[in-house]
């Protein structure tokens, strides 16, 4: 609810609040929360330190990602995490991505 409303700092809080394990859905939905509202360093941070929980992203996460260091003119470190999708994240990059 907090994102739809482009309140990314307020979901954030919401989000490390939360008292339940958080899953990829939930990293994912304030990861794409972040790169849609313009944090693109927030979206990336968390993708971060989702990645140190050892949660594996899905292609989700990584489109949500990719948005993210487009938005900020990240063209390397897109360039970066596209390369690496099928090797270390076992994903096959799609038209989407």
């Amino acid at each position: 609810m907090y994102a739809n409303f482009a309140c990314a700092r307020e979901a954030e809080q919401v989000f490390y609040r939360l008292e339940i394990d958080k899953t990829i859905v939930t990293w994912t939905a304030m990861i794409m929360c972040c790169a849609h509202y313009g944090c693109s360093n927030q979206a990336l941070e968390l993708f971060n330190q989702m990645e140190s929980l050892n949660l594996k992203p899905d292609g989700t996460a990584l489109i949500s990602l990719l948005i993210a260091c487009n938005h900020a003119g990240f063209t390397k470190q897109a360039e970066q995490y596209f390369i690496a999708m099928p090797e270390k994240y076992g994903i096959t990059p799609e038209l989407k991505h």
